[in-house]
């Protein structure tokens, strides 16, 4: 499976919802960037695979979101400042479709000075550590 931001944007549009399509079957996520994102439940369902596949291929410093605490929202400039392949809105894109599987948590920490949201990209063998550390202090979760 070949990921790249042009692959992520096509099945972005492939799992939006259309006008004529039900609002029944509708997920709407807040984007960071832009207004609310709203998928087809079936259709982004359907592109899970994809959606795990390229978050797994998102630089480490994104990556390194598991556990409870994740990493805030902006660190995503710092990816494109390395990797100019990728753009805010293409992560953007990415992860709102990852929010609306729940492959992605948005937190929002006690401590934070800021309401900038942090993301939690969910993983099971970083969870199970979170769990035995008795980290879930350190978030609240949304």
């Amino acid at each position: 499976m070949y990921i790249n931001p042009t692959t992520i944007n096509e099945t972005y549009d492939r799992c939006k919802l259309r006008r004529h399509e039900s609002i029944a079957g509708a997920i709407s996520v807040p984007g960071f960037l832009s207004t609310a994102h709203v998928f087809s439940r079936k259709k982004v369902e359907q592109q899970r695979e994809f959606i795990v596949c390229a978050l797994k291929k998102l630089p480490r410093n994104i990556r390194r979101s598991n556990g409870c605490t994740g990493v805030p929202w902006i660190i995503a400039r710092h990816v494109v400042a390395q990797d100019r392949s990728y753009s805010l809105e293409v992560i953007d894109k990415l992860l709102a479709m990852a929010v609306s599987i729940e492959l992605v948590t948005v937190v929002f920490p006690e401590d934070s000075a800021t309401d900038v949201a942090y993301i939690v990209i969910e993983d099971e063998r970083a969870m199970k550590i979170s769990r035995a550390n008795k980290e879930y202090k350190n978030a609240i979760w949304k």
